[in-house]
């Protein structure tokens, strides 16, 4: 029993990761992947 909680956890978490994960790089910052690359 404990076993699928934690396996249920470990999905809720991945799936949480990767709706954060999308929003954030594929919606909001994607104008910055669109900059040109400076010399530091």
């Amino acid at each position: 029993m404990k076993m699928i909680r934690i396996l249920i956890a470990a999905v809720a978490a991945w799936l949480f990761n990767v709706i954060v994960a999308t929003l954030t790089c594929g919606w909001l910052f994607n104008w910055l992947y669109k900059l040109e690359p400076t010399n530091i």
